[in-house]
């Protein structure tokens, strides 16, 4: 049986928590079952930047309104938007 000095299970903040093991010269085991990265990585955190990106440009088509530009949004094609949501969680 192999012996370690520290077993991390998720690569979410478990990371951070590896690191600091091997930092010390410690003999570690990381325990993953889905991707690497964790909740935030994969399915929180930058998939919702992916939504963020076309609301900014939204609201900059708002703002260009002030400055004299008239920049009609006709149309939000929210497949495409969420095509890439999740392409960005399968990359």
């Amino acid at each position: 049986m192999k012996e370690y000095d520290l077993i991390v299970v998720g690569s979410g903040v478990g990371l951070t928590v590896l690191g600091q093991g091997l930092n010390r010269g410690w003999k570690c085991a990381l325990i993953e079952d889905a991707k690497m990265g964790g909740t935030c990585l994969t399915r929180g955190c930058i998939p919702s930047k992916v939504l963020v990106h076309p609301a900014d440009l939204i609201r900059e088509a708002e703002h260009a309104k002030k400055i004299g530009l008239d920049i009609n949004i006709e149309n939000i094609d929210w497949k495409t938007i969420s095509d890439r949501v999740w392409h960005q969680i399968n990359e």
